[in-house]
Protein backbone atom coordinates (compact mmCIF):
# COMPACT_ATOMS: atom_id res chain seq x y z
CA UNK A 1 0.00 0.00 0.00
CA UNK A 2 3.02 2.36 0.51
CA UNK A 3 4.69 1.89 -2.84
CA UNK A 4 0.86 2.79 -4.34
CA UNK A 5 -0.62 5.35 -2.54
CA UNK A 6 2.13 6.89 -0.79
CA UNK A 7 2.50 7.95 2.83
CA UNK A 8 -0.99 8.66 3.04
CA UNK A 9 -3.28 6.82 5.30
CA UNK A 10 -7.21 7.19 3.21
CA UNK A 11 -4.89 6.51 0.37
CA UNK A 12 -3.33 3.59 1.36
CA UNK A 13 -6.81 2.19 3.21
CA UNK A 14 -8.48 2.99 -0.01
CA UNK A 15 -5.75 0.64 -2.18
CA UNK A 16 -5.97 -2.15 0.91
CA UNK A 17 -9.36 -2.60 -0.01
CA UNK A 18 -8.84 -2.98 -3.70
CA UNK A 19 -6.16 -5.65 -3.05
CA UNK A 20 -8.75 -7.42 -0.76
CA UNK A 21 -11.66 -6.86 -3.59
CA UNK A 22 -9.85 -8.36 -6.09
CA UNK A 23 -9.21 -11.78 -4.11
CA UNK A 24 -12.48 -12.15 -3.56
CA UNK A 25 -13.23 -11.48 -7.03
CA UNK A 26 -12.84 -14.88 -9.31
CA UNK A 27 -11.00 -12.36 -12.17
CA UNK A 28 -7.88 -12.32 -9.61
CA UNK A 29 -5.60 -14.79 -7.68
CA UNK A 30 -6.88 -15.59 -4.49
CA UNK A 31 -4.24 -14.36 -2.45
CA UNK A 32 -2.94 -11.02 -1.55
CA UNK A 33 0.95 -11.52 -2.62
CA UNK A 34 -0.68 -13.37 -5.95
CA UNK A 35 -2.81 -10.28 -6.41
CA UNK A 36 -0.29 -7.88 -5.83
CA UNK A 37 2.38 -9.06 -8.26
CA UNK A 38 0.28 -10.52 -10.74
CA UNK A 39 1.78 -10.00 -13.89
CA UNK A 40 4.91 -8.51 -12.54
CA UNK A 41 7.31 -11.05 -14.34
CA UNK A 42 6.33 -9.24 -17.96
CA UNK A 43 7.58 -6.07 -18.61
CA UNK A 44 3.94 -5.01 -19.48
CA UNK A 45 0.86 -5.79 -17.80
CA UNK A 46 1.74 -5.79 -13.78
CA UNK A 47 -1.10 -4.52 -11.99
CA UNK A 48 0.46 -2.53 -9.24
CA UNK A 49 3.18 -0.62 -11.20
CA UNK A 50 5.76 -0.71 -8.02
CA UNK A 51 5.96 -4.53 -8.58
CA UNK A 52 7.61 -4.18 -12.07
CA UNK A 53 9.23 -0.98 -12.41
CA UNK A 54 11.72 -0.78 -10.26
CA UNK A 55 10.60 0.60 -7.35
CA UNK A 56 11.59 -1.86 -4.42
CA UNK A 57 15.13 -1.58 -5.29
CA UNK A 58 15.77 1.97 -6.06
CA UNK A 59 12.90 4.04 -3.60
CA UNK A 60 13.34 3.47 0.13
CA UNK A 61 10.86 4.60 2.28
CA UNK A 62 11.29 5.83 5.91
CA UNK A 63 11.15 3.49 9.00
CA UNK A 64 7.95 5.80 10.07
CA UNK A 65 5.89 4.79 7.06
CA UNK A 66 6.38 1.70 6.82
CA UNK A 67 4.75 1.42 10.40
CA UNK A 68 2.04 3.34 9.50
CA UNK A 69 1.73 0.60 6.03
CA UNK A 70 1.66 -2.21 7.94
CA UNK A 71 -0.78 -0.83 10.22
CA UNK A 72 -2.80 0.08 7.81
CA UNK A 73 -2.48 -3.29 6.07
CA UNK A 74 -3.24 -5.20 9.12
CA UNK A 75 -6.11 -3.47 9.92
CA UNK A 76 -7.57 -4.01 6.50
CA UNK A 77 -6.57 -7.57 6.39
CA UNK A 78 -8.24 -8.08 10.27
CA UNK A 79 -11.46 -7.23 8.48
CA UNK A 80 -11.99 -3.75 8.76
CA UNK A 81 -13.90 -2.54 5.61
CA UNK A 82 -12.97 0.85 3.52
CA UNK A 83 -16.44 1.98 2.41
CA UNK A 84 -15.53 4.97 0.26
CA UNK A 85 -13.97 2.70 -2.35
CA UNK A 86 -16.98 0.13 -2.21
CA UNK A 87 -16.59 -2.72 -4.31
CA UNK A 88 -13.22 -0.94 -6.69
CA UNK A 89 -11.89 -3.59 -8.45
CA UNK A 90 -9.34 -1.02 -10.57
CA UNK A 91 -7.89 2.40 -9.69
CA UNK A 92 -5.30 4.75 -11.16
CA UNK A 93 -3.94 8.00 -10.62
CA UNK A 94 -6.05 11.07 -12.02
CA UNK A 95 -2.82 11.73 -14.04
CA UNK A 96 -2.87 8.83 -16.26
CA UNK A 97 -5.45 7.64 -18.71
CA UNK A 98 -5.79 3.88 -18.66
CA UNK A 99 -7.47 1.94 -21.75
CA UNK A 100 -9.75 0.65 -19.30
CA UNK A 101 -10.80 3.09 -17.43
CA UNK A 102 -14.14 3.97 -19.78
CA UNK A 103 -15.32 0.34 -19.65
CA UNK A 104 -15.80 0.47 -15.64
CA UNK A 105 -17.84 2.37 -13.63
CA UNK A 106 -15.92 5.09 -11.78
CA UNK A 107 -16.87 4.51 -7.57
CA UNK A 108 -14.81 7.27 -6.25
CA UNK A 109 -12.00 9.66 -5.93
CA UNK A 110 -9.54 9.31 -2.80
CA UNK A 111 -6.84 11.90 -3.63
CA UNK A 112 -5.38 11.60 -6.85
CA UNK A 113 -6.54 8.04 -6.93
CA UNK A 114 -9.60 6.92 -8.99
CA UNK A 115 -11.51 4.14 -7.95
CA UNK A 116 -13.60 1.87 -10.47
CA UNK A 117 -15.86 -1.48 -10.36
CA UNK A 118 -17.02 -3.51 -13.47
CA UNK A 119 -20.31 -2.72 -14.44
CA UNK A 120 -23.01 -5.32 -13.88
CA UNK A 121 -23.44 -8.32 -11.97
CA UNK A 122 -19.93 -8.45 -12.70
CA UNK A 123 -19.05 -5.76 -10.20
CA UNK A 124 -21.82 -6.65 -7.83
CA UNK A 125 -21.85 -8.10 -4.65
CA UNK A 126 -22.33 -11.72 -5.75
CA UNK A 127 -19.34 -11.49 -7.92
CA UNK A 128 -17.59 -11.17 -4.97
CA UNK A 129 -17.81 -14.86 -3.44
CA UNK A 130 -14.32 -16.15 -3.28
CA UNK A 131 -13.19 -16.97 -0.25
CA UNK A 132 -9.63 -16.09 1.18
CA UNK A 133 -7.92 -18.75 3.00
CA UNK A 134 -4.48 -17.12 3.48
CA UNK A 135 -1.96 -19.29 1.91
CA UNK A 136 0.82 -16.00 1.21
CA UNK A 137 3.73 -18.14 -0.12
CA UNK A 138 5.40 -17.72 -3.16
CA UNK A 139 8.57 -16.90 -4.71
CA UNK A 140 10.81 -15.69 -2.26
CA UNK A 141 12.01 -12.78 -4.61
CA UNK A 142 8.46 -11.93 -3.88
CA UNK A 143 8.31 -12.20 -0.78
CA UNK A 144 6.60 -8.89 1.49
CA UNK A 145 9.28 -7.26 3.20
CA UNK A 146 6.53 -4.97 5.04
CA UNK A 147 6.40 -8.76 7.33
CA UNK A 148 9.65 -8.21 8.90
CA UNK A 149 8.84 -10.82 12.10
CA UNK A 150 7.35 -14.28 12.79
CA UNK A 151 4.91 -12.52 14.64
CA UNK A 152 3.65 -10.39 12.07
CA UNK A 153 3.55 -13.72 9.71
CA UNK A 154 1.63 -15.70 12.10
CA UNK A 155 -1.11 -12.76 13.07
CA UNK A 156 -1.77 -12.88 9.31
CA UNK A 157 -1.36 -16.75 8.86
CA UNK A 158 -4.49 -16.82 11.39
CA UNK A 159 -6.76 -14.51 9.87
CA UNK A 160 -10.46 -15.50 8.76
CA UNK A 161 -11.38 -13.87 5.27
CA UNK A 162 -11.49 -10.18 5.13
CA UNK A 163 -14.80 -8.13 5.00
CA UNK A 164 -15.72 -6.87 1.88
CA UNK A 165 -18.24 -4.02 1.57
CA UNK A 166 -21.76 -5.55 0.03
CA UNK A 167 -21.55 -8.84 1.24
CA UNK A 168 -22.83 -11.38 3.58
CA UNK A 169 -20.13 -11.65 6.95
CA UNK A 170 -19.38 -14.66 9.13
CA UNK A 171 -20.73 -13.84 12.29
CA UNK A 172 -17.77 -12.55 14.53
CA UNK A 173 -16.06 -15.57 16.57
Amino acid sequence: VLYEAGDDAAGQAAVAQVVLNRVRHPAFPGTVCGVVYQGSQRKTGCQFTFTCDGSLTRRTMSQSAWQRARAIAANALSGNVDSTVGLATHYHTNWVYPYWSPSLRKLAQVGTHLFFGWPGTWGGPGAFGKRYRGNETGPPSLALTALETSDDQAAIASLDEPKILGLPQAPAK
